[in-house]
């Protein structure tokens, strides 16, 4: 079994695949007010990054009031193409993940796309 992980290791460090999806995940400090306003932020900002930036996912996947969680493009589904964001929302603060997930677990620029997307849902959280 050990000799099996190790050749399926292996290829894939030789395929130059990754078998971990590039995401990156950071707390943003901002009132949220009511769940409903915060989807309706998230779907705006959403909206407007992917007119800008047409590799974001803008299909909404999920949007779970009881738990607060918005997803946009099946975000724990595995290997899915584009940027994909899941925002979970708390009383004082907002979690944003992106997973930017290019041909072969390609990173298309996580971070970049982090920052990109959050001062546009913290701006419409703040107004």
């Amino acid at each position: 079994m050990k000799l099996f992980f190790t050749l399926l290791f292996g290829l894939f460090s030789i395929s130059g695949c990754s078998v971990i999806e590039p995401h990156i995940s950071k707390e943003y400090k901002v009132h949220t007010g009511s769940i409903e306003e915060g989807f309706k932020c998230a779907e705006k900002s959403i909206d407007l990054i992917s007119k800008e930036q047409p590799n974001w996912e803008s299909k909404v996947t999920k949007r779970d009031s009881l738990n607060k969680v918005f997803e946009t493009g099946d975000f724990d589904e595995w290997n899915r193409m584009w940027f994909r964001v899941k925002i979970q929302f708390y009383d004082d603060s907002i979690q944003i993940d992106v997973k930017g997930t290019g041909p072969y677990l390609h990173d298309l620029g996580v971070e970049q796309a982090l920052n990109g997307f959050a001062p546009l849902i913290v701006k419409c959280l703040k107004e």
